[in-house]
């Protein structure tokens, strides 16, 4: 056996296949089990793997979850420029296509753990955040400036129209109040 240590988890590798993706600029990493045997050590948990599960850490919100996967998806990406998303946060999701597509994509906080489901194929980035856009369970908004792209909420017409009669009513208050 063997071991391999990332960030704060550390995997007991037992005569297996399998992948693990962690970037320390993530702030998550993903184990997922093709054959034989995988026992990870999160702080104080140990997690033992079978195959055809995927352990994902977060150190973002300091959590743990193991699920059954396909474990062709976790390495589609060494023959093919495919990338599958199944159930993974909005912030993986950009970190992923930042690597895939070398650009810096930036997600507004609050929405970094929208779930997403899907597969990316050779679309431009373009065409993959308006997929995104499409497919969003809250109404998203993307920007494109000097190379960066960013993901952020869209607000809609109500909430800007709402927002433009408060300011409003604030700025006549205060006339009012010192003319």
């Amino acid at each position: 056996f063997f071991i391999i240590r990332c960030s704060s988890e550390s995997y007991i590798v037992r005569g297996t296949s399998f992948n693990i993706t962690s970037y320390s600029s993530d702030g998550y990493s993903v184990a997922t089990l093709h054959e034989g045997a995988l026992e990870a050590r999160v702080n104080a948990d140990i997690i033992n793997l079978v195959p055809g599960e995927e352990l994902r850490v977060d150190e973002n919100t300091s959590t743990l979850s193991k699920h059954k996967v396909n474990v062709e998806n976790s390495t589609n990406w060494i023959t093919t420029s495919r990338l599958v998303f199944d159930d993974t946060p909005l912030r993986q999701v950009a970190n992923r296509l930042a690597r895939k597509y070398q650009v810096t994509i930036t997600v507004q906080p609050e929405l970094g753990n929208i779930l997403y489901t899907g597969v990316n194929d050779d679309e431009t980035i373009e065409e993959v955040l308006r997929l995104l856009e499409i497919t969003s369970p809250v109404p998203l908004r993307f920007s494109h400036v000097d190379g960066n792209y960013y993901i952020s909420k869209k607000e809609d017409a109500m909430n800007r129209l709402f927002m433009k009669l408060a300011f409003g009513f604030v700025v006549a208050a205060v006339l009012v109040a010192f003319p």
